[in-house]
């Protein structure tokens, strides 16, 4: 009895180190296919306010001033400049994030396509004038 008791121990002792030791060589391909190859951030500006304003920047997504009830949009272009299909992650924080939303998120390029995005930055009636900010980023990833 005492021999099963302790062959048992040592096989789920074995099979406890075997799954570990997997855990370690696999772990790093796992996360290699989720890689991140690039990652940009930028500003993104929104001024609530009476009446309708441009505003023209070409290193921030800016919406100039946008009336509550109404809307702004601003395009994006972008470029898969690799050599292999690339996922395209964007995500927002700050202020401008209750009311950014994208056309299209999580989508794939192929190699040398363009796609163009749409930003629209959508104030509903009753906000505060003001201004709103935050970032916009945008990762490219190893699909």
């Amino acid at each position: 009895m005492k021999n099963t008791k302790k062959r048992n121990t040592i096989i789920a002792f074995v099979l406890l180190i075997i799954i570990i030791l997997l855990s370690i060589f696999l772990m790093p391909n796992l996360f290699n296919s989720i890689e991140v190859l690039e990652e940009e951030e930028v500003e993104a500006f929104l001024m609530v306010g009476k009446n309708f304003g441009i505003a023209i920047n070409g290193t921030a997504i800016v919406f100039g001033k946008v009336p509550p009830g109404s809307s702004g949009s601003k395009n994006v272009e972008l470029k898969n400049d690799y050599e292999h299909d690339v996922k395209i992650q964007i995500s927002s924080r700050g202020d401008i994030n209750k009311f950014l939303i994208v056309s299209e998120n999580n989508f794939i390029l192929k190699p040398n396509e363009n796609k163009n995005i749409t930003f629209t930055a959508n104030v509903p009636l009753g906000t505060t004038y003001g201004n709103y900010t935050g970032k916009v980023t945008i990762r490219t990833l190893r699909p």
